[in-house]
């Protein structure tokens, strides 16, 4: 992989956390959410303007992906209310992964090499380790058991968004 595909998913990577916990640090956090998401849509209008629509046939796709991302805000706003951003954001994006994995096999019939499907569960060991150790601290109380639930609620709707977008690239028109 070039060294500047590399530089820049680390530094998609860093911005992804970083937005995470702003949201989590803020008062307010369905209004960040909200002033994100309007950020994030001039940007892509700004961005249509450039490219042009994309055809018809993947409209669909997404459609279904602005829906799951919807109810991914409200989810994620919801579990950063409540919970610590330990606790979500890793067992969040740790188990992702694995939700995306078991979703590529039944639905579109790909298979993981040995070396994926091991990365991925070292992915997931790793992340949810990190998790687990606020709910252990905790000693399990409700409420982080509730987090570690919302978490992985979040990891659903992560994993369905992502599998749509793959789907459409996959079967879309090429750039």
């Amino acid at each position: 992989m070039p060294l500047l595909a590399i530089l820049l998913l680390l530094l998609a990577a860093f911005l992804h956390a970083l937005w995470n916990l702003l949201l989590k640090r803020s008062q307010e956090k369905y209004i960040a959410m909200g002033w994100q998401v309007i950020l994030s849509g001039i940007l892509a209008l700004f961005l249509l303007l450039l490219t042009g629509l994309p055809p018809r046939s993947m409209w669909t796709f997404a459609a279904i992906s602005m829906a799951l991302e919807a109810v991914y805000f409200i989810l994620l706003s919801n579990a950063y209310s409540d919970h610590e951003f330990s606790l979500v954001y890793p067992i969040a994006r740790g188990t992702a992964p694995a939700f995306l994995m078991l979703w590529s096999v039944l639905f579109l019939h790909e298979k993981p090499s040995l070396g994926g499907a091991f990365g991925v569960g070292m992915i997931v060991c790793g992340m949810v380790i990190i998790g687990a150790t606020s709910l252990i601290q905790n000693r399990g109380s409700r409420l982080h058991l509730k987090g570690v639930v919302i978490a992985l609620a979040v990891a659903l709707i992560i994993s369905l968004y992502t599998l749509i977008d793959g789907t459409a690239v996959k079967n879309g028109p090429p750039l």
